[in-house]
């Protein structure tokens, strides 16, 4: 990593995890209701589940070279670490901003509803709407699961408006439809965010600079298994 080790306040550190926790987590590698049990570590605030079933992946060489596999540099900006992508097409992602300056996201929308929680740090959300213009390339963005690997494709030229603007602080927990596009932009160095995504169901929308190519849309898929424990280790230790 080239950031600064990521640290989760008082607030945000795992407190002592009742036995129900565990058998959730535990229930998690083999339960059919993957959706359900996958949003309640994104709803527990306390952080419990979350720090334990990090810790359970710690202990397992190759879980963390699974995850590793999956995991990469996000063409937005921050480091996705994919915790599980479960054969229902539900998944477990942790967004970690671990660089030391302020990103701004490109314009998105995404390929599957969402609901997400702000496990340190904060982020600022803007969101849009299409208008018709051409100050922006308009590209589609979707995951092609046979190939396992990003495609974008571009789709003309369109302008925007912005509609909102609102800050999400630590222990805050938002929901989005795969349709809305948005920009999230870290408003702490440190930021971790914890989403839980449902099953992908159609293209993703990335506005870019009119001169960009579809492949500025994209991303190579795996980091090394030493950097997903390093940045697991650092967030159960924090």
């Amino acid at each position: 990593m080239s950031a600064t080790k990521i640290i989760l306040t008082p607030k945000a550190r795992k407190p002592k995890c009742p036995i129900f926790i565990l058998h959730r987590v535990k229930s998690m590698q083999t339960n059919s209701n993957a959706d359900q049990l996958i949003q309640a570590v994104v709803n527990d605030t306390s952080n419990g589940l979350l720090m334990t079933y990090l810790e359970k992946i710690l202990r397992d060489p190759q879980r963390l070279r699974e995850i590793a596999r999956s995991s990469y540099r996000h063409q937005l900006g921050f480091l996705k670490i994919a915790l599980r992508n479960d054969p229902s097409g539900h998944s477990l992602r942790l967004h970690i901003w671990d660089s030391n300056t302020i990103a701004l996201e490109d314009i998105h929308s995404h390929c599957a509803d969402f609901m997400s929680r702000v496990v340190s740090g904060g982020i600022e959300e803007s969101r849009y709407e299409l208008e018709p213009g051409a100050n922006f390339s308009l590209f589609r963005y979707r995951f092609d699961e046979r190939a396992c690997r990003h495609i974008a494709q571009k789709n003309g030229m369109t302008n925007v408006f912005q509609t909102s603007k609102v800050t999400f602080l630590e222990g805050a927990i938002y929901q989005r439809k795969s349709h809305e596009l948005h920009t999230v932009r870290n408003i702490d160095s440190k930021t971790i965010t914890l989403s839980a995504w449902g099953i992908r169901s159609k293209d993703a929308i990335v506005l870019k600079s009119a001169s960009a190519r579809a492949e500025d849309c994209v991303a190579a898929i795996g980091v090394s298994p030493n950097l997903v424990r390093t940045v697991l280790t650092d967030i159960v230790g924090g």
